[in-house]
């Protein structure tokens, strides 16, 4: 058997990143296993999902090859695994019927094995159990129904097409049929609000219990302040469509709450719509009867929408971009709007380092320090920042 071909370049890229997502998997796990899952915790789930488990879906979906040529009374020819994918060659007399169910057992073992992940994410309480099962079963029916048929349609990958082209045709409709279901459903599974807040409920237990209490209270006092409340509940576990029906909601009860826009914005930053997303942080910025703070927290959050399209820019175009420029006057504003506040502060300190104009950056973040935070996380990097800006000083000097 040749296990691992000496020309599969992939085998050799994917061991070393396998390795990696171990050790992160491993150093990561006293977070992991507590009650409550972070999105970093889900992150690094996702990803030894993928890399950890499923290459052994894999081998379970060439042993389905293997048994069922083995029932089939032939024997193996080849056999070749390599981690995401690989290959069994049958080698005997069969029939049309016959290689159509060989051809099809591997990807229905691996769909089953799918499905038998879903049904432990579902009967499971654990929150780290939920969400790698939960993972691994979309990986595995996704590869085998998803990938694996886009491969085949450009020539990469055999079953699919070879199923495709039996002459079988009865059962090669009713597959047809069972795929596109199956497809359907699992792209409806990965999209549906209700079952999106299931896992939010599933992995994230303290949330479930807070979000409990702040609906509840919603649902006996439905004022526009306590049905925005309920919509940062929903931010905060990722149910994006939930908590814009709720700004909606706000909205119908007290059209100038200003609050609305600030969830609004976030939301629209979180589903990558920044233009909409700085939009509705205008509007809120821009509203001088609204509370100081919320413009404060507004002007804040332009200048991180308008920073974060920097990572699109080129080093080379930094300091000239309008965007860049747009950042900076948001935190300039925030700082004039919240003058007691350090994180505007903070925050033009950073793209001040990032445009090499170190001396600036220092100043700010020496300011910094001596004022209150709304981001309780941002006095620790601030050592960081004025160790950057002295050494961009030395290395200018």
């Amino acid at each position: 058997m040749d296990w691992l071909y000496a020309h599969d370049l992939t085998v050799w890229l994917m061991i070393p990143i396998m390795i990696y997502t171990a050790v992160l998997l491993k150093r990561s796990w006293p977070s992991i296993i507590d009650e409550n899952l972070t999105p970093a915790d889900r992150h690094i789930l996702k990803q030894a999902s993928m890399l950890l488990v499923l290459p052994a879906v894999v081998m379970i979906h060439e042993l389905g090859h293997v048994i069922a040529i083995l029932l089939m009374g032939g024997t193996i020819k080849d056999f070749h695994y390599g981690i995401l994918w690989g290959s069994v060659t049958p080698d005997g007399s069969f029939n049309s019927a016959q290689f159509l169910t060989i051809f099809l057992s591997g990807n229905a073992v691996q769909v089953l094995t799918g499905l038998i992940f879903l049904q432990i994410a579902v009967m499971a309480t654990t929150p780290w159990v939920v969400a790698i099962c939960t993972y691994s079963a979309l990986w595995s029916i996704g590869e085998t129904l998803i990938f694996y048929t886009i491969m085949s349609i450009f020539g990469f990958y055999g079953d699919w097409r070879i199923i495709y082209s039996n002459p079988e045709r009865e059962a090669v409709i009713a597959i047809g049929v069972c795929h596109a279901i199956l497809v359907a459903v699992m792209i409806y599974c990965v999209y549906c609000q209700r079952l999106r807040y299931w896992f939010a409920e599933k992995t994230n237990p303290s949330w479930a219990r807070k979000h409990h209490f702040v609906q509840a209270k919603a649902e006996r006092v439905p004022t526009a302040e306590h049905i925005l409340e309920v919509g940062w509940s929903y931010y905060t576990a990722g149910l994006d469509h939930q908590a814009m029906n709720c700004v909606n909601n706000a909205r119908a009860k007290d059209p100038r709450l200003p609050d609305t826009y600030l969830l609004e914005g976030w939301i629209r930053h979180a589903q990558g719509k920044t233009d909409q997303a700085i939009a509705s942080f205008k509007k809120l910025a821009e509203d001088i009867a609204a509370d100081s703070l919320l413009r404060g927290k507004a002007f804040i959050a332009i200048g991180l929408a308008e920073d974060e399209r920097l990572l699109r820019v080129p080093q080379s175009k930094l300091a000239n971009t309008e965007r860049w420029g747009n950042a900076v006057w948001a935190y300039t504003m925030a700082i004039k709007v919240l003058p007691e506040v350090g994180d505007g502060l903070f925050h033009r300190a950073v793209l001040l380092n990032k445009a090499g104009l170190y001396d600036r950056a220092e100043v700010d973040l020496y300011c910094a320090q001596e004022r209150k935070w709304l981001d309780p996380s941002l006095p620790d990097l601030i050592e960081r920042e004025i160790a950057i800006a002295k050494q961009g000083n030395v290395a200018k000097g």
